[in-house]
């Protein structure tokens, strides 16, 4: 998968800073299961951990200093918060000025233990965050935007 991964990435539109951090998640990642490092369990889908190094290695999900981003649809939960005449407003926005409910970036905390970047949470991190955001949005204009929940 990593393999296949990797020849993808290549053909991505993200910063070369983004592909360089997948790049060391990817041998990370590898290194781990030949060394057998993890516990046993480590490795089935249930575990969080699992599911966000699955999502970086199919490329659903991007490293960006303390953050995932997923490339998604606009929730449920995010459309309906608030009040009738915000969610009105919100869709009406949605579908006019942005032309509609996908794709959007959703950012994740990374806090895992020994997340790489852990580190980065803080003012300066969210910072870097916002303009990593902004660099795949320019890179990418077919992603009407960033959400958070």
């Amino acid at each position: 998968m990593i393999l296949k991964a990797e020849e993808k990435l290549e053909k991505k539109k993200l910063p070369v800073v983004i592909k360089s951090t997948i790049k060391n998640i990817f041998n990370k990642i590898s290194d781990d299961i030949d060394s057998y490092k993890n516990p046993i369990g480590s490795y089935l889908f249930p575990d969080d951990g699992f599911q966000k190094d699955l999502g970086i290695c199919r490329l659903n999900l991007i490293p960006a200093r303390h953050s995932l981003l997923e490339i998604t649809k606009l929730t449920k939960r995010f459309l309906l918060r608030g009040g009738v005449k915000e969610i009105v407003e919100r869709v009406l926005f949605l579908v006019f000025e942005l032309g509609g409910f996908q794709p959007f970036l959703q950012a994740h905390i990374d806090a895992r233990p020994g997340a790489i970047s852990l580190s980065n949470f803080n003012p300066n991190g969210w910072k870097q965050l916002f303009l990593m955001t902004a660099e795949i949005l320019k890179l990418n204009p077919q992603i009407r935007g960033y959400y958070r929940i």
